[in-house]
């Protein structure tokens, strides 16, 4: 596994940031190890809503993972506001960072991650294919 370190500054979006990063390296398989951060305005759907929430913060990022890949990516977040209070959804395009967003991803070689439709699920869902070291 390839590890990358990333800091995102004040005013990224780190949706954009993220499926911009993943193009321009041709990622294959990524996974977001770690993040941590703060925003001033996050872009959450949450569980079964069909568009995306704009909530003003600020927040603290308590976590975010995702499988990324050029194929589709997949990432969730969980904030707290000021009194600590939690949620957690789907990230989206339209968050901003306030102070910084401190990601550490890996990217597993060996892999490509698909987005393929699961007729049980109804949606795109994550498809594991080995490429190498078989």
């Amino acid at each position: 596994m390839i590890y990358y370190p990333i800091r995102l500054t004040p005013g990224t979006d780190p949706f954009l940031f993220l499926e911009k990063w993943v193009e321009e390296k041709r990622i294959e398989a990524a996974v977001i190890m770690s993040c941590l951060g703060s925003l001033t305005e996050a872009s959450v759907r949450f569980a079964n809503q069909p568009e995306a929430t704009l909530m003003k913060g600020p927040f603290e990022i308590l976590n975010m993972t995702g499988f990324m890949s050029t194929h589709g990516s997949h990432y969730h977040v969980c904030l707290a506001d000021e009194k600590g209070n939690s949620k957690g959804g789907h990230l989206m395009a339209g968050s901003t960072v306030y102070t910084t967003v401190e990601l550490l991803i890996g990217i597993m070689e060996d892999y490509r991650f698909l987005r393929t439709m699961d007729p049980r699920s109804g949606y795109e869902e994550l498809d594991i294919r080995k490429i190498k070291g078989e």
